[in-house]
């Protein structure tokens, strides 16, 4: 059996180190808890231990679900009166994420050691937003740090919703367009041959939609390399267009501008606003900082630069709902609400309401809008293969007619 390096922790916060055999890191874990010990960090001999490496795992970021249980414990063991680096150790012992457990067994390590638990997230950005270390930060100044996780974990929680929300209703159209582009090339490539070959046995020209998919099926047939490296090559340019500044804005302001999607677009951007902006509020972060961070949730880079741009003059004294109108991005009914709370002093209260209005009507418009796919869906894979077997069939429809 390999030897195993450990660091654990006791209740007293006495931290322990030292050399164990065993099979595997969870049976170490499982023995030091039975003894009073609860584990920081456990790794193999020869092997380096998970505090001295960067997190990185695929695109380096963890699940939004792991930083909602992340925070929803840690709040729910602060609560009960547990000390912060205890909560954070049987933390780190209770996260099943090979990637999250490394974070927390990370940050449990630094807190250990004396450094204030915020800035040990801020250390690692890809596992921790900055929404998260911001409010972590000032629910530290205000001795609210149970509040402020709770409050973090219910915010991610709805901004999670509507993301797998909107992603999922993506799945739908992208199978039936997968399985259409299937059916028509499956067409193309191999029945429209067979019928033509037949059909030039006996003679005569073909019409001229049956002549085109056959010259497109001869040409697929022979240059089928270059029409698969033709469309990798949209595809890698488009999604590296995408990942630029002026991809990502000029995609962001095209998605508000296309009819059908753009009122959902707007919804989905406000309430995710919204909710930032009232939770920044919320947790005693000023004004401007919370615009900054709300500004960055929005997950549209043209409503970002418009928020983003009203930041100096909300500086200089300028009301925010006033400033947020001229940016064109938000609905009147929502700046209408925020020019409320600013003048009953309610801002946080008033946008947490807006918010969950919106976050209703974001799932409510994404179920209007895939019930409007199903026909649309249906009518484009009936039109291309109805289309395609027109081509087939009508040279056969010509020789009957002419028979007659």
């Amino acid at each position: 059996m390999p030897n195993f390096n450990y660091k654990s922790v006791d209740a007293k916060g006495t931290v322990s180190s030292g050399t164990m055999v065993g099979n595997s890191e969870k049976d170490i874990a499982s023995f030091l808890n039975q003894n009073g010990q609860y584990p920081i960090d456990i790794y193999e001999e020869g092997k380096k231990s998970v505090l001295s490496q960067d997190i990185q795992l695929g695109s380096g970021r963890v699940k939004t679900v792991h930083v909602i249980v992340f925070c929803r414990q840690l709040a729910a063991m602060l609560k009960a009166g547990m000390p912060l680096d205890r909560a954070l150790t049987t933390q780190q012992g209770q996260t099943e994420n090979r990637q999250m457990r490394a974070a927390v067994a990370k940050l449990t390590a630094q807190v250990k050691q004396g450094k204030v638990m915020s800035d040990a997230m801020e250390e690692q950005p890809k596992v921790f937003p900055e929404i998260l270390v911001r409010t972590i930060r000032a629910g530290e100044k205000t001795g609210n740090l149970d509040n402020a996780l709770l409050q973090m974990g219910n915010h991610f929680h709805k901004i999670d919703a509507i993301k797998r929300k909107a992603k999922g209703a993506m799945i739908y159209p992208i199978a039936c367009l997968t399985l259409t582009l299937a059916i028509a090339t499956f067409l193309i490539v191999w029945a429209v041959p067979q019928f033509a070959d037949n059909l030039s046995a006996t003679g005569g020209d073909l019409p001229g939609i049956t002549q085109f998919f056959v010259n497109l099926s001869d040409s697929i047939q022979q240059w089928w390399f270059i029409y698969i490296g033709s469309i990798v090559l949209v595809v890698v340019l488009l999604k590296a267009w995408l990942s630029t500044p002026s991809g990502k804005t000029i995609f962001g302001m095209l998605s508000l501008t296309i009819p059908g999607i753009k009122k959902l677009i707007k919804e989905i951007i406000t309430a995710k606003f919204t909710r930032t902006f009232s939770s920044m509020i919320a947790s005693g972060i000023s004004i401007v900082e919370a615009l900054e961070i709300s500004a960055d949730s929005m997950d549209n880079r043209h409503a970002e630069i418009k928020a983003r741009n009203i930041i100096k003059s909300v500086e200089e004294g300028a009301v925010v709902s006033v400033q947020l109108r001229e940016t064109g991005v938000f609905p009147e009914m929502m700046l209408s609400m925020l020019a409320v709370g600013e003048e009953t002093g309610s801002i946080d209260e008033m946008l947490v309401s807006v918010a969950e209005y919106y976050d209703e009507e974001s799932m409510a418009a994404i179920d209007k809008l895939l019930a409007l796919m199903n026909p649309i869906m249906i009518l484009l894979l009936a039109g291309i293969v109805g289309t395609i077997a027109i081509a087939i069939y009508l040279p056969m429809l010509e020789m009957v007619t002419a028979v007659m």
